[in-house]
């Protein structure tokens, strides 16, 4: 779903290798979540609460877009939704947090931490043009911009601790 950019994996997979070397128990294949699924999620409340500072012009365009997208999947759809949400359509996104909170409960009884990337990309030059159709570059193919925010998205919307280290 998210894929990082070569450089990162590659420091990623130092710091893997280091903590290996120290005897930890490395465990690269357990999912507790669907990152897909924990994504959409994310998008939705997160523009659920942004949405409220966005001009009325602004809101009455997603409000219109909003009917278009009834099976349309992906980010744009969930920043839509998030934004033209009612509070029912709140609650079943937070319905899904909790679960995801449960799975993430359960993951951490048998593993003491989750070692990922803050952002897909090391820093890139700052992007000033408009939002919806930014891109950037990983690993050479252009991904849609809101795609940065996959990896905080993947831990912030379950409330879980989270501390960014250096690594290379």
């Amino acid at each position: 779903l998210c894929p990082i950019d070569a450089e990162v994996g590659e420091r990623l997979q130092a710091a893997v290798d280091a903590i290996a070397r120290a005897s930890a128990r490395i465990d690269a294949t357990t999912r507790p979540v669907d990152g897909a699924e924990a994504f959409s999620v994310y998008l939705r409340l997160l523009f659920g609460v942004l949405g409220n500072g966005f001009p009325p012009a602004a809101l009455a365009g997603f409000d219109a877009a909003l009917p278009s997208l009834a099976e349309a999947a992906g980010a744009q759809a969930d920043m839509v939704r998030g934004v033209s949400q009612r509070h029912r359509d709140w609650i079943v996104a937070d319905e899904w947090r909790q679960r995801m909170r449960l799975a993430w409960g359960a993951y951490f009884t048998e593993h003491d931490v989750l070692l990922a990337p803050v952002m897909p990309t090391v820093a890139f030059p700052h992007d000033h043009s408009e939002y919806t159709t930014r891109t950037i570059a990983v690993n050479g193919v252009a991904l849609p911009y809101i795609h940065q925010l996959f990896w905080a998205g993947l831990t912030t919307v379950v409330y879980l601790p989270a501390v960014a280290a250096p690594v290379g």
